[in-house]
């Protein structure tokens, strides 16, 4: 890892490509940041003094084709807002003052190719703003894209005479950390960005799992079961006390099913590495080398069976039954309450198991009512009870 002062010419440097990753999440500035934005400018403008914006995180990015037009790629882990909106301020103040062409001279790289490749949720308005080539708001519909939000706020609200570009451009500073490969982006982001939103397991594990190569699968196995609609992005998203730590669902389930996944016998997992996997803040690493040991690299082989789990996890598990009084049935019911109310999550991946793999409606019954007799020993007994059953 390297860290060190840069400026705009230093990062949009016209050969290197910067790619915004599946688990970024899209671009979120609003009203008060592009308004604080403006006036920023405005002073650098006015005093010519330099001027920190803060810190981005690159990481390397794939080897560039031969036929590609630069010569580096980078992955933003961090940053992406505060770069997509100095691109959408420059484009808006050329645009402004008849001087497009310079925006294009800036910052485009050869044969015309964006300096950015925005996430799949972004791209398209992204590239339409970049492209635009009237001094006038670009429409949005419904639902709205914030990235367009933000170009048109520049457009309605910038007087281009208060901000000289080429001031800025020299007078802005930022950090740039520049990770190596093998450095832990998710731990690097977490520990700089301590007060903001960490990135989560279900982030990193949709950055590793699929790419643009795979955008089709992608959108027919990944976005359908967790992005499909705003309620399911609330289903997943919602935060469950797990001990000490408060934790997203699409979390906890990913921990679960990798529970499930390390016990499996056909996997012949060493006692050494279900130790090393146990750890839940690097949980993300864990799959990678997971796949990489005992699926011989191939994501297929977890990806068919993580989406079986995935929708009846989503049939099974209800945080909300803390709301309503307590079945007097064993039950899935039941269990939801315990789990959700007292807090035993580490039941999860034994319920989860048998509702998906023991077929008899009885044998499934006396599973999940055992596990209600067996309280104060749950955690060993789910255990023995995997071990015990050929997975």
């Amino acid at each position: 890892m390297h860290a060190g002062e840069i400026l705009i010419s230093g990062i949009f440097n016209r050969s290197r490509l910067l790619e915004i990753p599946f688990y970024q999440r899209s671009y979120v500035w609003k009203q008060d940041n592009w308004d604080r934005f403006l006036k920023d400018m405005q002073f650098i403008t006015a005093t010519r003094k330099q001027y920190f914006l803060g810190q981005i995180i690159l990481k390397p990015g794939p080897q560039p084709q031969t036929w590609e037009h630069f010569d580096d790629q980078k992955f933003v882990v961090d940053g992406q807002q505060r770069l997509t909106t100095l691109l959408l301020f420059f484009k808006v103040l050329c645009l402004k003052k008849n001087e497009d062409d310079k925006f294009y001279s800036d910052f485009f790289l050869e044969d015309n190719v964006s300096p950015i490749r925005h996430s799949e949720i972004d791209q398209k308005a992204f590239e339409k703003a970049l492209r635009w080539k009237e001094v006038t708001a670009i429409p949005n519909p419904e639902p709205k894209s914030q990235i367009l939000e933000a170009f048109n706020y520049f457009m309605d609200n910038m007087k281009p005479s208060d901000y000289d570009r080429s001031t800025i451009r020299k007078c802005i500073q930022l950090v740039c950390i520049d990770l190596d490969k093998d450095d832990d982006e998710q731990q690097i982001f977490n520990v700089i960005n301590s007060s903001g939103v960490d990135l989560t397991t279900a982030d990193l594990l949709k950055n590793y799992f699929y790419h643009r190569e795979n955008i089709d699968d992608f959108k027919a196995n990944w976005v359908p079961i967790f992005e499909k609609d705003d309620d399911v992005k609330a289903y997943w998203d919602q935060e469950i006390i797990t001990g000490r730590l408060r934790r997203s669902l699409i979390d906890i389930f990913f921990a679960s099913f990798f529970q499930i996944l390390i016990q499996d016998k056909k996997f012949n997992v060493r006692t050494e590495d279900k130790i090393a996997y146990d750890r839940i803040d690097v949980l993300a690493s864990s799959y990678e080398k997971f796949i990489a040991t005992y699926c011989d690299s191939d994501k297929s082989i977890v990806l068919h069976e993580m989406a079986e789990y995935a929708r009846l996890f989503m049939n099974i598990f209800q945080p909300d039954c803390c709301n309503r009084s307590m079945p007097q049935r064993a039950g899935i019911e039941r269990i939801n309450v315990l789990i959700f109310g007292v807090g035993l999550t580490t039941l999860i991946p034994y319920v989860l198991y048998v509702e998906k793999n023991v077929t008899d409606t009885e044998e499934r019954k006396k599973a999940t009512s055992s596990i209600l007799r067996k309280l104060p020993r749950y955690a060993g007994f789910f255990m023995r009870w995997l071990t015990a059953r050929a997975l």
